[in-house]
């Protein structure tokens, strides 16, 4: 399960909407070739995304790229932006436990009809899933 620390690689942004600390985790090797990464081969689960750490981080949109800014163009709930965010990363599983789900769902439906990279990211996830779950 990936926190939502602040990952000091990569200024300061919580871990689970950082492309690079899961990079880190799930490559043998950083997509520079240059370090080393931990090649963790299950399934990455973000804790609650209505934690504050994730939510207050995500509520300061010039913290986050055009193209993430972009991804969530007509998303209002910082609970989905953080769940976007952390697929768009390379998460595979979210824990919204105090959040409105329907919504989650919906927003994470509606930039996966949206964005065809996304929707690539979302079906690894999905991919993650049915494995972690025939190992059962």
């Amino acid at each position: 399960m990936v926190s939502h620390l602040g990952n000091p690689a990569d200024g300061g942004r919580p871990y689970p909407i950082s492309e690079r600390a899961i990079d880190f985790l799930t490559k043998p090797r950083y997509s520079n070739g240059k370090y080393s990464g931990i090649n963790f081969n299950g399934m990455v689960i973000v804790d609650d995304v209505s934690m504050r750490g994730i939510v207050d981080y995500v509520s300061q949109e010039k913290n986050l790229t055009n193209n993430e800014q972009n991804l969530l163009r007509g998303v209002s709930s910082l609970e989905s932006k953080a769940a976007i965010l952390a697929l768009n990363s390379g998460v595979h599983a979210i824990i919204a436990t105090n959040s409105d789900v329907g919504k989650i769902v919906d927003d994470i439906a509606y930039v996966y009809r949206t964005n065809s990279s996304f929707r690539n990211k979302v079906h690894n996830a999905i991919n993650k899933y049915q494995d972690f779950v025939k190992k059962k």
